[in-house]
Formats: C-alpha cells, structure tokens, sequence
C-alpha cells in the first residue's frame, strides 16, 4: 500500500499552465479558460519485488508465481484543477485490484473528496 501514498503524494503535486498556447484546445473549450487551470503529472514505480514477496502472475492458468522482474510496473496520474475543483486520473499498470485494496484506497481518497 505504500505505492498508493507515493501516489497520492505525487497527485498532489500541480504545475500552473498559465501560456494558452501549452494549455492546447483547453482555451477553446466552453466555460473553460487556460489562465488559472492548474495541470499536474505524475507517475510512481509499484513494480513489486519477487525476490522479497510472493507474486502471482495473472492469465493462462493459475498458481505461476513471478520469479524476476521483465517490465517495472507504473501508476500514472494527471490532475486537473479548473476554477478551484481537482479532478484527478489514476490509471495503474494492473490487471485487477483485490477488494480489501480498493476498500483501503477509498478510504484514504475519502478524506479528499468534497461535497
């Protein structure tokens, strides 16, 4: 779980577009304007050890455990801020999530989300 902190952490972090030119077609979407929109980009390492924990590779059948790393494992994120109400974008290199993780996530985002 410390992954998911690393990333709230890192989501956290915005970059002030304030040139309409790097902020793209955003200017010319309704009700939107490049001055003020904050935009922030980030991504974190989760790729698991094998050599310190047990991971069980997903597909073709059940009961393969991973014995070395082929590809770093990667959550990226991009938060948007427009007008003062963050929306952020978490997309993790997964196939799936067990439930007690989604439930621990949710827990911790919880504390972020106005009403």
């Amino acid at each position: 779980m410390l992954w998911l902190a690393v990333l709230l952490l890192g989501v956290a972090t915005l970059w002030v577009v304030t040139d309409p030119v790097s902020a793209g077609a955003v200017g010319n979407a309704p009700g939107v304007s490049a001055e003020g929109l904050k935009v922030g980009f980030s991504r974190v390492d989760i790729t698991p050890d094998p050599a310190q924990e047990k991971v069980w590779l997903a597909g073709f059948s059940r009961g393969r455990q991973a014995l070395k790393v082929h590809d770093k494992l990667w959550v990226r994120a991009c938060v948007l801020e427009p007008g003062g109400k963050k929306l952020a974008f978490a997309c993790p290199d997964l196939i799936g999530l067990f439930d007690e993780q989604v439930r621990g996530a949710e827990k911790r985002l919880n504390k972020y989300r106005s009403n």
